[in-house]
C-alpha cells in the first residue's frame, strides 16, 4: 500500500511544475512550503486518500477506465474545473487558468493491471484478476490533488494548466492516442511522475538525457502437429520449440548485442495445452523487447520475427454422447444415457460403481463371468470438426473415441440380450469412468465388482486403421505411464528490470529441454521410454515476469521398475535445473489421483481365442498381428493385473479424403460404418468365451504377466 507522505511529496512536485506561469511573489522555498502546507490539509490529504482508496478498490484494465474516468469528472464537477471527455476512449483532459498560452501539462495514467492482488487490507482490489499494481491509482489521487490546489490560486496563473488523465499506459499507448485526438497541440511542456516503492519517501530520482527505455510487445503462435504424448514421432511438439525459441532469444541480447547498448528481450506469456497426456497443436508466447533508440528497437523487432436398426440406434447414441462430453469422474449424463438404455433392454445393472460407472449383467448370473469394457470420458479439448453433431460443450470433447466404445458395448449388449436364454454364464457390461488420467478402472476393482470375473476383452477404436480390420498382439502392447506437474517459482516483476527478478518461465524452458534428455542420454535405447511435457501454464501480461509457472506431462515405459526410476530422474532434473537459474521447485506425481498405470499385457490364451473369432467374423486378411508395442498407456492394465485380459484396436478410419488426424486431436473423426463391427466382435468374444471355456474358468488370483 502506498504511503501517505508520498502524496505530499508529488502534489507538490504537480504544482511546482506550473510554477512558471504563477504570477506569486513568494520565493520558490516559500511556495513550496505553501503547498506542502496545503497537502497536509485533512481536506485535501483525506479528500487525496479517499479517491486514491475508491480507485484502488475498482482497477480496470486499458481503455476499459469507464468508472474511474467518471471519478474524475465527478470531483473536477465540484471543484469547477473544465475538461474534455471522452479523449482517447476513457481520457479526461481539465484546464485550470486564463484558457490561452502557454499552456503546460500534468500526466496521470488510469489504468490497472490483470494481476490478482495478493495484498490482504480494507481496501484490497473488489475485482478478481485485476489491480493498481503499478501506483496509477495513486498518480490520479495526486494530479487531482494539485488540481485542487491550483484551483485556489487560479487568479494568479498566467497561463493554462492541462490536466492530463490517460488511459491505457500498460501496453496501450495511450498517450499515443492522446496525441492524436490533437488535444495537447498548444501545450509547450508536459511534466509527469511515476511512484516508487523502493525509494525512501520525500525522496525523488530523476536525471537529464535518457530514463527509460523504449519498448515494443510480440506475441507470437508457435504451430506443430498434436496429438496423443505417447507417440510423440507423430506429432510435432510446439512446446518443445516454443522453449527453445525462449533460450534462442535471450541469445538476441548475451551474444548478438553490443554491452554497452543496453537491450534487454522478455517472454512473460507462455500459453499452450490443457492436457498433461495431449501434445497440443500450437502454444502461444508473447513478451516485451526493450533498448534506448528506436533503430535498436527495429533491429530487435526483426531478428524475433525470425526466429440396420441396432446400426441406426448406436449412431445416434454415440452422437447424443458426442453432443455432451464429460471429464473423468464427471460423467453423470452419460451414465443416464447408458443406464436409461439398459433399462428399456430390460438389463439389470449397478449404479453408482465408481462414481459414475455403471456395470450390467446378461445371462444366468452365475458363474462363469466374463465382462466386455467401455470407457465413458472425454478430454478438456475444443472440437474444431464442423459438423452437425459437434461438441456442445466448451472446451471439452470426446477426442479419444470413448463415445463409439460406449455405443458399442450397448450395442454388443442388445444383441446378446436377444440371445440370452442361450447364454451359458454371465456377461458382464462395464462402463467405466476416468480412463484418461483417472484411473477409473484401479476404482472399478477396488470396489469389487468384478471379483468374480475370469476374463475380461476391450477394445480400442483407431482413426488409422480401415473399418471392417483390427490389430491384435500377445504379450505387451501398451506401455505404463505417470503423470507429473511441477510449480517453478521465481520472483516476478517488471519486463523491463529482469535484473531485479528470477524469471521462472527461462527456468521452466531449461527444464523441458533438459528432460529430454533422460530419454536420449540416459536411457537404454533397446528399453523405449518417452518423456513429454504437454501443458505449460505461466503469466498474464506481456511486461510482467511472473512469480512462477507449472508445467506438467506425462512419462512412460514398459516396465514398473524403468517408470520409477524415470519418476526419481524427472523431480531430480526439475528440482536441480530451476536451481541453477536460482528458482525454487515443486514437483508432484498426483498419485492418489492418477496413479502409476501398468504396461497393458495381453494372455497368451485368450490372444489365439480371439484370432479365432476376429477371423472368423471379419476374415484372416483383415486380423493384423502387429509386431511393436506402442507407447500409448491404457488403464485396461489394471484389470490385467489381477483378471485375464485381452485388449485390441478397431478399424474406424474415416471415409473423408481429408488427412487422417490421431487419437487426442481436436480434427478426430470416427466413421461410424465401424460400430457395428465392435459390437458383434463384443457378443462374439464373451459367448466364445463362455462356451469354449465354461468348465475350466475359476476365480484368478495373483498376476498373469507371464509373457513379459
Amino acid at each position: 500500500m502506498c504511503s501517505s507522505k508520498w502524496f505530499h511529496l508529488f502534489i507538490i512536485f504537480h504544482v511546482l511544475t506550473a510554477t512558471p506561469i504563477l504570477s506569486l511573489r513568494d520565493s520558490s522555498n516559500q511556495l513550496s512550503k505553501n503547498f506542502l502546507d496545503n497537502a497536509k490539509k485533512p481536506e485535501v490529504f483525506d479528500w487525496m486518500v479517499n479517491i486514491r482508496r475508491k480507485i484502488h478498490e475498482y482497477p480496470e484494465l486499458g481503455y476499459e477506465e469507464f468508472e474511474t474516468s467518471k471519478l474524475i469528472r465527478e470531483e473536477l464537477d465540484k471543484l469547477g474545473i473544465p475538461y474534455k471527455h471522452p479523449v482517447a476512449v476513457t481520457g479526461v483532459i481539465g484546464f485550470i487558468g486564463t484558457g490561452t498560452s502557454p499552456f503546460v501539462a500534468i500526466r496521470a495514467d488510469m489504468d490497472g493491471l490483470p494481476i490478482q492482488e495478493m495484498v490482504e487490507w480494507e481496501h484490497k482490489s473488489k475485482v478478481p484478476g485485476k489491480m493498481h499494481a503499478c501506483g496509477h491509482d495513486a498518480h490520479v489521487a495526486m494530479v487531482l490533488g494539485a488540481a485542487k490546489i491550483l484551483k485556489q490560486h487560479e487568479k494568479e496563473i498566467q497561463g493554462t494548466i492541462v490536466l492530463v488523465f490517460q488511459p491505457a499506459e500498460e501496453g496501450g499507448a495511450g498517450a499515443k492516442k492522446i496525441l492524436d485526438a490533437g488535444v495537447l497541440d498548444n501545450v509547450s511542456a508536459i511534466f509527469g511522475l511515476h511512484i516508487m516503492p523502493n525509494v525512501p519517501v520525500s525522496e525523488v530520482a530523476s536525471r537529464s538525457g535518457p530514463l527509460l527505455a523504449g519498448s515494443g510487445s510480440f506475441e507470437a503462435i508457435i504451430s506443430g502437429k498434436g496429438g496423443h504424448a505417447a507417440i510423440p514421432q507423430l506429432s510435432i511438439d510446439p512446446i518443445l520449440a516454443a522453449s527453445n525459441v525462449i533460450i534462442s532469444l535471450q541469445h538476441l541480447v548475451s551474444r548478438e548485442a553490443d554491452p554497452l547498448d543496453p537491450q534487454v528481450v522478455t517472454v512473460a506469456k507462455f500459453e499452450g495445452g490443457g492436457a498433461f497426456n495431449v501434445i497440443p497443436d500450437f502454444v502461444t508466447i508473447a513478451g516485451t523487447f526493450r533498448a534506448f533508440s528506436r533503430e535498436t528497437l527495429e533491429h530487435l523487432k526483426q531478428r524475433i520475427e525470425q526466429r440396420p436398426d441396432v446400426f441406426d440406434w448406436m449412431i445416434k447414441i454415440r452422437r447424443k454422447i458426442h453432443e455432451n462430453p464429460e471429464l473423468a469422474y464427471e460423467e453423470f449424463e452419460t451414465s443416464k444415457v447408458i443406464r436409461e438404455e439398459l433399462d428399456k433392454l430390460g438389463i439389470p445393472y449397478k449404479h453408482p460403481v465408481a462414481v459414475t460407472g455403471v456395470i450390467g449383467f446378461i445371462g444366468t448370473g452365475t458363474s462363469p463371468f466374463v465382462a466386455i469394457r467401455a470407457d465413458m470420458d472425454a478430454l478438456s479439448m475444443q472440437e474444431m470438426v464442423e459438423w452437425e453433431h459437434k461438441s456442445k460443450v466448451p472446451g471439452k470433447m470426446h477426442a479419444c473415441g470413448h463415445d463409439a466404445h460406449v455405443t458399442m458395448v450397448l450395442g454388443a449388449a442388445k444383441i446378446l440380450k436377444e440371445h440370452e436364454k442361450e447364454i451359458q454364464g454371465t456377461v458382464v457390461l462395464v462402463f467405466q469412468p476416468a480412463e484418461e488420467g483417472g484411473a477409473g478402472a484401479k476404482k472399478i476393482l477396488d470396489a469389487g465388482a468384478l471379483e468374480n470375473v475370469t476374463a475380461i476383452f476391450g477394445l480400442h477404436a483407431d482413426p488409422h486403421i480401415p473399418v471392417g480390420e483390427v490389430t491384435c498382439k500377445s504379450g505387451p502392447i501398451l506401455a505404463g505411464s505417470g503423470v507429473f506437474e511441477a510449480i517453478i517459482s521465481g520472483k516476478g516483476g517488471h519486463a523491463a528490470i529482469p535484473q531485479h527478478s528470477i524469471d521462472p518461465i527461462l527456468a521452466a524452458s531449461n527444464v523441458i529441454i533438459s528432460l529430454q534428455h533422460l530419454v536420449s542420454r540416459e536411457a537404454d535405447p533397446l528399453d523405449p521410454q518417452v518423456v513429454t511435457v504437454g501443458k505449460f501454464q505461466g503469466g498474464g501480461a506481456f511486461n510482467v515476469i511472473p512469480d512462477y509457472v507449472t508445467i506438467g506431462g506425462t512419462f512412460r515405459a514398459f516396465s514398473r521398475e524403468t517408470l520409477e526410476q524415470l519418476k526419481q530422474r524427472i523431480k531430480q532434473v526439475i528440482i536441480g535445473q530451476a536451481a541453477v537459474q536460482r528458482c525454487n521447485a515443486t514437483v508432484n506425481f498426483l498419485d492418489e489421483t492418477r496413479p502409476l498405470y501398468p504396461p497393458t499385457v495381453n494372455n497368451g490364451d485368450l490372444h489365439k481365442l480371439f484370432l479365432d473369432v476376429a477371423r472368423n467374423l471379419l476374415g484372416i486378411n483383415k486380423v493384423i498381428i502387429d509386431k511393436h508395442p506402442i507407447m500409448a498407456a491404457e488403464d485396461f492394465a489394471f484389470y490385467q493385473e489381477v483378471i485375464h485380459g485381452y485388449f485390441f484396436t478397431l478399424g474406424m478410419k474415416s471415409a473423408s479424403p481429408e488427412p487422417v488426424h490421431p487419437l487426442h486431436s481436436p480434427y478426430l473423426k470416427i466413421n461410424e460404418d465401424g460400430l457395428p463391427y465392435g459390437a458383434a466382435l463384443h457378443a462374439s468374444l464373451v459367448t466364445t468365451y463362455l462356451i469354449k471355456y465354461q468348465q475350466d474358468v475359476a476365480k484368478v488370483e495373483g498376476k498373469y504377466h507371464d509373457e513379459l
